[in-house]
């Protein structure tokens, strides 16, 4: 059981570094604490003074203040600590000098957890660059085709995915030269290969030639690379997205760790699933505008984006 807390909570730090990194709170204000699954009554405030309703995850700074009132509860985890702490009903809590100060109620101490922040600070520092909106570039009369140069497959994670040039294209998917599969055409965004036979563990090469009515235009001069989990790798991805699912219900997170393991389209989907039934969390649509800039993904990438620059974050 603490295995998967383990991971859940390490995922709910990759969360709220997103979070955090799109919150109007001064950028030289380092993250201490992390609320994690708040649930009933729980505020949060700057100052102690003015408060505003918490309903999701939400990384703390020094000097803000928690509080639990009715059946409101949470669990915090205090950066550095490594530990997964809950504050019970009727609890106020303040962040100073880097740690939580217990005001009024009960904390209570709980499970504890692995370090990631070396990581997550990484990601923190680099998230922002995807919410840019870039000019359309021109485009060219030679038909090219652009796609992710490096790939994590799997057995139960085996779709691959790129952007798709138009319904009169087809396509022919190359693995490693002596594997050619056939690619009819489209007309989605995006066009999508599931294996149906697992490939070798290990470093595979794969391209993609482009179809115009059934005549080849396109030939990559280059293959790129793809690596296959070995089924061990793969029944513990398994396993640990559905740890995460049974112990939080939350398609974001799972993907945050489908991601953090190379499984990308997997991660993607896991996004996509989140969004679907939270489509107004606009503070975390950074990380599926990385996703889409990751594959390749143009098309999808510029509407996300579009759609993250049109929407507030809180």
């Amino acid at each position: 059981m603490k295995k998967k807390y383990y991971v859940l909570i390490s995922l709910c730090f990759i969360c709220a570094i997103i979070i955090s990194d799109l919150t109007p709170i001064n950028a030289s204000n380092e993250p201490v604490a992390l609320i994690v699954n708040p649930s009933g009554n729980v505020f949060y405030s700057h100052d102690g003074k003015k408060w505003i309703s918490v309903k999701r995850n939400k990384f703390l700074f020094n000097g803000d203040h928690v509080k639990t009132e009715n059946m409101g509860n949470f669990s915090i985890v205090i950066e550095g600590k490594n530990v997964f702490n809950t504050l019970k009903p009727e609890s106020h809590i303040k962040i100073q000098n880097n740690k939580v100060k217990l005001i009024e109620g009960k904390l209570i101490e709980g499970e504890s957890m692995i370090d990631l922040m070396s990581n997550l600070k990484r990601k923190f520092n680099t998230v922002h660059k995807y919410t840019v909106v870039l000019r359309t570039p021109i485009k060219k009369v030679d038909i090219t085709i652009d796609y992710v140069s490096e790939i994590v497959l799997s057995k139960d994670f085996s779709d691959l995915v790129w952007e798709n040039l138009g319904p009169e294209y087809s396509y022919y998917l190359i693995v490693d030269n002596n594997l050619k599969i056939d690619i009819p055409g489209s007309s989605r965004d995006l066009i999508r290969y599931q294996f149906d036979e697992p490939l070798t563990p290990g470093i595979h090469k794969f391209g993609i030639e482009v179809l115009h009515e059934g005549k080849l235009i396109y030939k990559p001069n280059n293959l790129n690379r793809l690596r296959w989990m070995t089924d061990k790798e793969n029944d513990q991805c398994k396993q640990d997205v559905q740890s995460i699912l049974n112990i939080s219900k939350n398609n974001f997170l799972a993907g945050t760790y489908l991601e953090e393991k190379g499984l990308t389209v997997a991660a993607m989907d896991k996004y996509h699933e989140f969004f679907k039934k939270n489509p107004y969390e606009n503070e975390i649509r950074p990380f599926l505008i990385k996703i889409y800039s990751d594959l390749k993904l143009i098309k999808l990438r510029d509407a996300e984006n579009k759609l993250y620059n049109s929407q507030p974050t809180f």
